[in-house]
Parts: structure tokens; sequence; C-alpha cells
């Protein structure tokens, strides 16, 4: 979104007006939403900030921090899938347990993707899910997206039993939904997903 933009513009001549335009051209033909280009701005002034830090830009502030974000456009509610459509779905997965357990244990736990593929047995015991760590693409992070995400997430006993059939011999260490060759996070969207529904 920016380096085409900012491909003609001098750093020296980047001033506050420069940055609101900019944000008011990306979302008027983008239709990104709000906090996307709140991202955008805020990356903006850490790029600007650094440009200050090594004498690269000489000015009093940072002129991004003064740009207003659009509104955006509207972000899509999530969807809450039915009790019908999860069977449905668990019904289709029938022949794969790996791919059933996960979309029970996403329909039954409400956590994100990222959360999902951090689990580790060690983070299930006492019958809950304790989330101390996300996985995204390959990295993984001992943070979660907020405060509150760190709370125990109960399991419902017949997803508990569903969970030990899917363990196995699993080690403590290892990650629940794991890949057979590598033992790394599964691709929960491609591999066991896509692929299957």
């Amino acid at each position: 979104h920016l380096k085409d933009r900012l491909a003609a513009t001098k750093l020296c001549d980047f001033r506050t007006a420069t940055g609101q335009q900019l944000l008011n051209h990306i979302a008027e033909e983008t239709g990104l939403s709000h906090t996307s280009l709140k991202h955008v701005k805020w990356f903006l002034v850490a790029a600007l900030n650094h440009a200050k830090q090594v004498d690269a830009l000489q000015c009093d502030g940072n002129p991004m921090e003064y740009a207003e974000v659009p509104e955006g456009a509207a972000t899509e509610q999530t969807k809450a899938y039915s009790l019908k459509e999860i069977s449905a779905m668990i019904a289709a997965l029938e022949d794969d347990p790996v791919a059933s357990a996960v979309i029970e244990t996403a329909a039954f736990t409400g956590l994100r993707r990222s959360e999902l593929r951090g689990l580790r047995w060690s983070d299930f015991r006492d019958g809950q899910f304790f989330i101390t760590h996300t996985v995204w693409n390959t990295s993984e992070r001992d943070k979660t997206k907020t405060p509150d995400a760190k709370a125990p997430v109960p399991v419902l006993k017949s997803l508990a039993k569903i969970l030990e059939a899917h363990r196995g011999n699993a080690n403590e260490a290892g990650y629940i939904f794991a890949g057979p060759k590598n033992g790394r996070p599964l691709n929960l969207v491609r591999r066991i997903i896509v692929s299957k529904l």
C-alpha cells in the first residue's frame, strides 16, 4: 500500500498533510478497514521515527502523529456457525480424525487460529486449555492477542475424549495439532480445512 504511493516523495518533503492525503487515498482506493488503516499509520510513524533517529529527517515531532485515520470500510461480522453446521462439518471429516479434532476444538472453544496452532499438550490440563503462546506462519510467540486470551478455556468432556484419542503417545511438549513429519504446527486452513471440506 505504501511503496508505490511514496516512490516520488522525498523524505524532506514529507509533512502531516502528505501523510493525511496518503491515508485518505489508501482508504478510498483499497477499501481497507479502520483497523488496517491504523496499522498503515503506525508503520509510517515508526518509519519516520527511525528516520529522525538516524538524522535522515530533521523536523520537530513526527509528521504522521497528527494524521487522522479515516473511518475505512466496515468490517464483516464474525460468522458464528450453528450446531447443525458444525455437525455437518464434523460428519464431512469422519474419515480424518485429525481434521475432525481441529474443527471440534475450534468450534467448542472459540480459540483463534493462531491459538489453535500454538496449543501444546502441556497446555491441556485439569479439563482446560491454558493459552500461553500463539503460532503465526512459522513463528511462535509467547504472547496472546489480548490479556483476556490468557484466561483458562474450559474443554467439554466430549471434546476432551476426542483429544485424548487424538493424543496417542504424544510428548507433553509437543503441539496438539502437529504435522506428522517434523512435529511443527499444522497449516490448519490449507492442509486441514480447505482440503477436506
